[in-house]
């Protein structure tokens, strides 16, 4: 394995914390800075003509909310008035207790730790985002239009909650410094962890960790947001609106003291075993787990913690993840980052730890990891170095090989402050920036961020070929870094189909053909010749053939809910656009001659609704004039356009003029959809299985 950097990109703000850097299942990259949180969302453009990604930036700034100066005691006064010097020195240097204190200046709140959720939480696949600031303020939002929504602010309901319990009677001076000591470790979250997707289908949910400094860790559900209904109409322009609540599951006691001087729980992880547990690192350098069935059932009972590492080191964990390993077997391993040591544990279904395995890898620290395979990840230290860490158990015990990864990547006046990778490890990222105190000039570099390949990126071709889903959109990191390949080499993806060979295809086969034709045309550096313009030719007529496979299935899908419950004027008009260029295709030479399957089926849709063929007049939405008849040139069907030249986009899945706003838009292939046919549950595109999404750049909300 080699890291080879392809694509930098430079910012402003400082990387200052360790496992800055993490990559959503959605293909966005967020890095935690000095600023706030920088989010590049991986754009695939199958037709860009430079090797590089197409990254759509954001920064989202930390709230200034301040979850423990809601603790109901006036510290302001209790400075003044205490006699103990120690407990004036604790209020006054932990900004966290007392952090509206008069003629002092807080420190600015700032991420010190951000989690993606798993895909599909945030409806049509994407990914909601948990934030921990500083002042352990912790939120799940997600991003709409250009806005970030909130689904629910945990330390505020948690607030709520832990008020219930508080004494409202008078409190002398010393009840009341103990009183703010307590409630300030009530309220102020250290950690936070998502569970995976759970529940059923209507009903799906993931359970949010969050680790309380007086060591009581709160979950909570975070139902599935469901942006719009199929077909809904939103007169204010709000679309983005969660249907369900979020709230507080239950409740586990770690038994980790708050006190000063005690330690704190500094990190969170679940492991799905014969049952659920929850992981738990703390500043003393022990992993513990306990089991949250019965907290989840609700019984009350107290559970049981087992040690995973129960050594107290005094090493802080500061990482914990896990690791399933090869041919299926039941154990699972641990993996607990405690400064520059690697701690590998061996789990059996049981919760039993069977073996550890530590490894000091003599660094600063480490920063990163990365989960690649059964029993394998690549790890990251401060000072830039890669290494693969390969465990496999021999003899019931636990043995692990490091690797160290060449690289050519210059840290030398830069740390290394956090690596992560696309679903599938076909394109990584690492944040560089300066750790050390320079000159004004220096210091002044920017952070660097290096998009790199370690994997063989030849390894995208097999998963694709092999990709049992049969969906383009969880794969497109293998597309990204197959056509980054390629126009890095100048060399063309190999299309091995022509048009008479497209018909026994499937959906998949010709959106994945689809793709790479479009990738050669981009590599080929004579857009005039013979060879690129056979290319353009095939990539029209797979965009023909599969648009008229999916008109079959939208007729047919249309015509049965017309006998159910009637039809709307859309979907009538819908079917009259879809028939009339249903009848335009089916009388071209090409799908006569090369596609006789899909041609007798087209004409079975339209033998089956021979009671609508009175098609209706289109008319310019600009000019009223009307709009010409231009089915079956070339890729003039995709636009209703009138005789004076005005020109509308049409709808992807129903050939409607989009004209209504706010529509929505693949981000792949930049095809608008008309938001009455969007369906709930398949809002893929038709021609590359794309996510369609609003379009940010017209609707109503973007403009507030």
């Amino acid at each position: 394995m080699e890291a080879k950097e392809f694509q930098s990109v430079l910012t402003g703000p400082l990387v200052s914390s360790h496992f800055a850097v993490d990559w959503s299942a959605d293909d966005r990259v967020s890095v935690i800075t000095d600023k706030g949180l920088q989010i590049m969302e991986v754009v695939p453009v199958p037709s860009a003509s430079t090797p590089r990604l197409s990254l759509k930036k954001s920064l989202l700034k930390p709230g200034t909310d301040v979850p423990t100066e809601k603790t109901d005691v006036d510290y302001n006064t209790l400075v003044h008035e205490m006699s103990d010097r120690v407990g004036v020195y604790h209020l006054i240097l932990d900004a966290t207790l007392t952090p509206n204190l008069d003629n002092a200046s807080m420190p600015p709140p700032r991420f010190t730790q951000v989690a993606w959720s798993p895909p599909g939480l945030l409806h049509y696949g994407r990914c909601l985002l948990a934030t921990l600031t500083n002042y352990g303020s912790a939120k799940v939002e997600y991003s709409c239009n250009r806005h970030w929504r909130l689904v629910i602010d945990v330390s505020e309901s948690w607030s709520a909650v832990c008020r219930l319990g508080w004494e409202s009677r008078p409190l002398s001076q010393d009840e009341q410094y103990a009183e703010l000591c307590r409630r300030e470790a009530q309220l102020r979250i250290l950690a936070i962890a998502w569970s995976g997707l759970r529940g059923k289908p209507r009903s799906r949910h993931c359970l949010l960790a969050a680790a309380h400094r007086d060591g009581v860790v709160s979950v909570w559900q975070v139902p599935v947001v469901r942006l719009r209904t199929a077909g809904a109409q939103e007169d204010d322009g709000d679309q983005a609106a969660a249907t369900m609540t979020a709230g507080l599951a239950f409740t586990v006691d770690t038994g980790t003291s708050g006190a000063p001087g005690r330690c704190l729980i500094s990190e969170l992880h679940w492991l799905s075993l014969d049952a659920e547990y929850l992981l738990v690192g703390d500043s003393s350098g022990r992993v513990r787990m306990w089991d949250t069935a019965a907290g989840a059932a609700g019984r009350g009972e107290i559970p049981v913690a087992v040690d995973v590492y129960p050594t107290a080191d005094r090493i802080k964990v500061t990482k914990l993840t896990t690791c399933r390993l090869a041919d299926d077997r039941v154990e699972q391993l641990v993996v607990a980052i405690k400064g520059s040591f690697l701690v590998v544990a061996l789990v059996d279904g049981t919760g039993r730890t069977l073996g550890t395995a530590v490894k000091d890898f003599q660094h600063v620290a480490l920063t990163g990891v990365v989960i690649t395979g059964p029993g394998s990840f690549v790890i990251s230290a401060r000072e830039g170095a890669l290494y693969t860490v390969e465990c496999s158990v021999v003899d019931a015990g636990l043995r692990t090989a490091v690797t160290p990864v060449a690289s050519s990547l210059n840290f030398s006046h830069n740390s290394c402050f956090g690596l992560a990778a696309s679903e599938h490890r076909m394109i990584w990222v690492a944040a560089s920036s300066v750790s050390k105190m320079y000159d004004h000039l220096v210091v002044k570099q920017p952070t660097t961020f290096y998009f790199l390949t370690i994997t063989n990126p030849a390894n995208a071709v097999p998963m694709l070929v092999n990709n049992a889903d049969m969906k383009l959109t969880r794969h497109l990191d293998c597309l990204e870094i197959l056509r980054i390949q390629c126009q890095r080499l100048g060399q063309p993806p190999p299309i091995a189909v022509a048009v008479k060979d497209l018909d026994p295809l499937t959906d998949y086969q010709l959106r994945l053909s689809l793709w790479l034709s479009a990738v050669a045309i981009s590599v080929g550096a004579d857009g005039e010749s013979e060879h690129t313009r056979q290319l353009k030719e095939l990539h029209s007529r797979m965009r023909q053939l599969l648009f008229a496979r999916h008109a079959c299935e939208r007729v047919e899908r249309v015509l049965g809910a017309v006998v159910t419950r009637g039809a709307s004027e859309e979907e009538l008009n819908c079917i009259n656009l879809l028939r009339t260029w249903m009848l335009a295709f089916a009388g071209t030479a090409v799908a006569a001659q090369h596609w006789p399957q899909t041609c007798e089926r087209v004409r079975a849709i339209l033998a089956g609704s021979q009671g609508l063929e009175e098609l209706i007049k289109e008319y310019c939405h600009i000019c009223r004039a009307q709009v010409e008849s231009n089915w079956a040139q070339g890729e003039q069907w995709m636009f209703a356009r009138c005789g004076r030249g005005h020109a509308v986009s049409r709808c992807s899945l129903s050939l409607l003029p989009c004209v209504t706003l706010p529509y929505y838009t693949c981000p792949t292939c930049r095809i608008p959809a008309h938001p009455a046919f969007v369906e709930e549950d398949q809002p893929l595109c038709v021609f590359c299985d794309g996510i369609l999404r609003l379009d940010e750049s017209v609707s109503l909300d973007s403009r507030t």
